[in-house]
């Protein structure tokens, strides 16, 4: 699916002249890479409404194109660039924008009340004024940086039903509804809703996404390898420990670098261990089970289009997902990692901060 007009559906009719096939056709300029690397050229510079940028990516096709209900390839290079330009992650402006198109479409706001500006889906002028105005806090942007969690909370009227967040992070645009292993990923993600905790990789592959099968076991493997990616400074883009496996290359560069002569199964060990450091800390500061979850849309309102019509996280799936998650990491009922496992794993110096 492609979250659609802040994720009401999964099908964007608008699809074709925002996909990397309509870029790479009409917009395309040239390659580019980050500074130093080894590989480069994977990175791509497109030309949009009088201007060229670096990106977008599929994160941001989505977050600032069919969130928001954007189908010009232009606009959202030039909402692109101006983020990179501000330092604003794109997934959580464009979610963010959404939320406040859907209050604005629903009367929750007024036109008044947004700076007198037209918040329609669809509205490529508003989205690039909107983050302008969220850089610098003017205006209805002082509303926007706050993001969809607090800015429910401020505009209340039910919203909160459709806030696209987990633990108040936005999430990006693989689907928690019809990907179960994000169903759970998403909610269990230590910073919320990131596709950098736990990734979609290997069910994409798969046959049958709607069962539960094996789906926990992703989100857990994934999400220590990624954080095995994350201390080695490891491209995410390029880098297949990224969610998909460790292998003996990235024991090779740990060993060549350090010295320690471990072996897989050990540098498979200090993923799980980063990862239940991560989670303590967050039970250290209030977080538990309670905390695991999805937006209320996602759990209740179904895919209504396309090849994943139907498809919902239901909240008893999640719940499910959740027990097979917490006992595949040897964690506690209520989401606290267990004495036993923290022993395990060297860390019995953080016991007393969970008990």
């Amino acid at each position: 699916g492609l979250g659609t007009r802040n994720w009401q559906d999964e099908t964007f009719e608008g699809a074709e002249t925002i996909s990397g096939e309509y870029y790479k056709e009409n917009l395309f300029v040239r390659h580019t890479a980050c500074y130093y690397c080894r590989l480069g050229g994977c990175g791509k510079i497109f030309k949009g409404r009088g201007t060229v940028s670096e990106g977008p990516e599929y994160e941001t096709l989505y977050s600032l194109g069919s969130c928001v209900g954007i189908d010009d390839a232009e606009y959202i290079v030039e909402a692109d660039r101006l983020c990179d330009l501000y330092g604003i992650d794109t997934i959580s402006m464009g979610v963010s924008i959404a939320f406040l198109m859907e209050c604005y479409e629903k009367g929750l706001v007024s036109k008044d009340s947004v700076d007198g500006m037209d918040f329609s889906f669809g509205n490529g002028d508003t989205v690039i004024e909107a983050i302008k105005k969220t850089a610098y806090r003017e205006g209805v942007g002082d509303l926007l940086a706050e993001g969809t969690k607090r800015m429910a909370q401020k505009i209340g009227k039910g919203s909160e039903k459709f806030a696209i967040n987990v633990k108040g992070l936005e999430i990006a645009g693989h689907s928690p509804r019809a990907l179960k292993s994000m169903s759970v990923g998403y909610a269990t993600a230590t910073r919320g809703g990131s596709h950098h905790d736990s990734r979609p990789t290997y069910e994409y592959g798969l046959k049958d996404k709607r069962t539960l099968e094996g789906k926990a076991k992703i989100a857990v493997d994934s999400s220590n390898w990624t954080t095995i990616g994350d201390s080695l400074i490891i491209c995410h883009l390029m880098e297949k420990v990224m969610g998909m496996f460790l292998s003996e290359n990235h024991v090779a560069m740990v060993n060549l670098v350090t010295g320690f002569g471990i072996d897989l199964p050990e540098l498979t060990r200090i993923g799980e261990r980063i990862y239940n450091v991560e989670r303590a800390f967050n039970i250290r500061e209030g977080f538990s089970r309670k905390d695991d979850t999805l937006p209320w849309r996602i759990m209740n309102e179904p895919i209504k289009t396309g090849g994943s019509k139907g498809a919902q996280a239901k909240p008893e799936e999640l719940e499910k997902l959740l027990d097979q998650y917490y006992e595949m990491r040897g964690w506690q009922k209520d989401g606290r990692p267990s004495k036993e496992k923290l022993k395990e794993l060297g860390l019995e110096h953080i016991i007393d901060d969970l008990y």
